[in-house]
C-alpha cells in the first residue's frame, strides 16, 4: 500500500511555459512512499542507492533464543542456566543503540570465575559500557557490574569488588543500552 506525503505549504501560483524550470505544481506534487508497519520510522540510508532511506522499526523486542553455548565463564569454571532459568534475554534495536535485557532467576557456577558471559548479541558494542546489576547467589555480592565491551558481540557480568563469583545458585537482573554502529 502507498502512502502520500504532502507538503504543508501549497503554491497557488499556475505553472509558466518553460517545461524545462521546476514548477509550482512540482513543488505542491506529493511524495510517494510504501512499505513499512505503523510505527516505523523512515530513516536516512547511504548504502540504499536508490532512495537513499529505509525503514526502521523502533524498539521491538527480539528474543535472543536460548542455548547452552550463551552461556559462559572464566578461570575453567562455568555458569549453566537451563532453558526456564532465563526469564528474559533480547534486545530491542532503537536506531544505533541495542537497549538489551537480561533476567535469570537460576543457573549453577561452579568454581571460581571472575566473570560470567552471556553471548548472543546481535551486534558488537563501539564502546565499553559499565551498567550496575542485580545478582542474587549464594553469597551476598556487594554490588555487580553488566559491561558491554568495545568490538566484542557479548555482554560481562563482574564483581564490583573485582572477587570471585561464589559456587552455587545464581540469579542475575539488568539492562544496558550497547552503542552500535
Amino acid at each position: 500500500m502507498a502512502n502520500l506525503v504532502k507538503h504543508r505549504f501549497v503554491s497557488g501560483k499556475a505553472d509558466g511555459p518553460d517545461a524545462t524550470q521546476v514548477q509550482p505544481s512540482a513543488w505542491n506534487d506529493g511524495h510517494v512512499f510504501a512499505g513499512g508497519n505503523a510505527g516505523d520510522l523512515l530513516t536516512r540510508d547511504p548504502t540504499d542507492a536508490t532512495y537513499g532511506a529505509a525503514w526502521a522499526t523502533l524498539g521491538t523486542f527480539v528474543d535472543i533464543p536460548y542455548a547452552p553455548t550463551n552461556f559462559g565463564a572464566d578461570a575453567g569454571a562455568t555458569w549453566t542456566p537451563a532453558a526456564g532459568d532465563i526469564l528474559t534475554y533480547g534486545y530491542a534495536r532503537i536506531g544505533k543503540v541495542l537497549l538489551v535485557s537480561f533476567f535469570s532467576v537460576g543457573g549453577t557456577i561452579t568454581g571460581a570465575p571472575h566473570t560470567l558471559t552471556i553471548y548472543g548479541l546481535p551486534a558488537p558494542s563501539t564502546r565499553t559500557i559499565d551498567v550496575p546489576l542485580y545478582a542474587v547467589t549464594a553469597v551476598d555480592v556487594p554490588v555487580a557490574t553488566l559491561r558491554a565491551t568495545a568490538g566484542q558481540s557479548y555482554l560481562q557480568l563482574l564483581r564490583s569488588d573485582g572477587g570471585a563469583w561464589p559456587a552455587g545458585g545464581s540469579g542475575f537482573r539488568g539492562q544496558i543500552a550497547v552503542p552500535t554502529a
